[in-house]
């Protein structure tokens, strides 16, 4: 099918018009402006798109006559579909897929990381992936636009990791440089919930919803991106920050692995929802633990009370800074938390924040989904930031 859009609507509504308008549409035996316009917008949409840069190829749109099909052939699909592979960078294992401008995953490819990985084993690893995605789109003569790349860690202005916990083997690596030279395709990387943000704004529906959307992933740990005006904010290190370590618990009683006590992350995030439960005699995955709060486990359901009011104040403390519009929350942890962590969480943020800075705000769950990583690093190339 077609991807969503007003390019590919129009020459599809282009496409199924007969040649001669009917009685409805001439008016003093002459066609209408507006059906005129529509038979020939499929052909001026294609030659502006292809001036703009999109990847089409040069054909001309064949004959738009309903009596002979009533779906465009597969090559105009092509054309007008645009492509880009997406590598999501975890600390356990990449996933590189191939992804439309619609958010459809059409590939998936996955490779083991970890903490004891060398440099040149991982970029291996990473590159060995993009190669079969690009196979694959080259096999059925599909056009790529570029590669982006979603990293667990902090970049510098020359694209280098820096601040890498997860995979410190990369920690000073040129990826973006590297991964040029040896595909010469345009890359683009962001640190991996900037890249998630990006991709939430663009296949989650908030474009024409949201000014100021800010996106919050509670997994194993928790981070946080935010998109203004179609573009992503800055803070620190060329991303958001780092909000998940944003202080919640003052008393000392939540150490936190990045060193700190007190943090978000050491309070809510999936790592320290196993830890505490552990504390209470409960091995259960993050998972486990909010089943058995809902089926009536009371220790266990004060310890997803504290999870969701650490993540409402943390959240306040960022909407007084940030003020945004839309919160958009994911991550693997938030999910299986479902609905009603959710409504606890938008209890906690509402009780903390003044109403100034809440009236409008709306608390949704992202949708993107387990995808997150693959379409957020792939958004970064199919919709480019637009220029300030």
């Amino acid at each position: 099918m077609l991807a969503q859009g007003p390019f590919n609507q129009l020459v599809l509504a282009a496409w199924n018009l007969p040649r001669r308008p009917p009685r409805s549409q001439v008016v003093q035996g002459r066609r209408s402006p507006p059906y005129r316009l529509l038979r020939l917008s499929a052909q001026r949409l294609v030659r502006y798109h292809t001036r703009a840069g999109v990847p089409l190829e040069n054909r001309r749109l064949p004959s738009l006559d309903p009596r002979r099909t009533s779906r465009p052939p597969r090559d105009i699909l092509k054309a007008v579909t645009r492509y880009a592979i997406g590598l999501d960078v975890g600390g356990t294992s990449a996933r590189a897929g191939l992804v439309t401008d619609a958010g459809k995953v059409l590939l998936r490819t996955s490779a083991r990381t970890g903490l004891k990985a060398d440099q040149a084993t991982l970029l291996e690893r990473f590159q060995l992936g993009v190669q079969a995605v690009l196979r694959f789109a080259a096999e059925r003569s599909l056009p790529v636009a570029g590669i982006g790349i979603a990293m667990p860690a902090f970049l510098d202005d020359q694209g280098r990791v820096t601040g890498s916990c997860n995979l410190p083997g990369l920690n000073g690596a040129p990826v973006s440089r590297l991964f040029e030279d040896r595909f010469h395709l345009p890359v683009r990387i962001e640190n991996d919930v900037s890249a998630c943000a990006y991709g939430e704004y663009y296949f989650g529906g908030h474009r024409d919803t949201s000014r100021r959307m800010l996106f919050l992933a509670v997994g194993t740990g928790i981070g946080a991106g935010m998109v203004v005006d179609g573009r992503l904010l800055r803070l620190s290190h060329d991303c958001l920050g780092d909000p998940g370590h944003v202080i919640v618990d003052p008393t000392g009683q939540s150490p936190c692995r990045c060193g700190g006590n007190g943090c978000l992350e050491a309070v809510a995030g999936g790592w320290a929802l196993i830890e505490r439960a552990q504390r209470l005699g409960v091995e259960a995955t993050p998972k486990e633990i909010f089943q058995r709060a809902h089926a009536g486990d009371a220790a266990l359901a004060r310890l997803v009370h504290q999870a969701a009011s650490a993540i409402g104040a943390g959240l306040a403390s960022l909407c007084v800074l940030l003020n945004p519009d839309t919160i958009a929350l994911g991550g693997g942890v938030a999910e299986d938390g479902g609905d009603s962590f959710r409504l606890q969480i938008d209890q906690a943020l509402r009780f903390h924040a003044a109403p100034l800075f809440t009236a409008g705000l709306r608390l949704v769950p992202a949708r993107s989904g387990s995808a997150a990583g693959l379409l957020g690093a792939a958004s970064c190339v199919l919709f480019p930031e637009p220029r300030p």
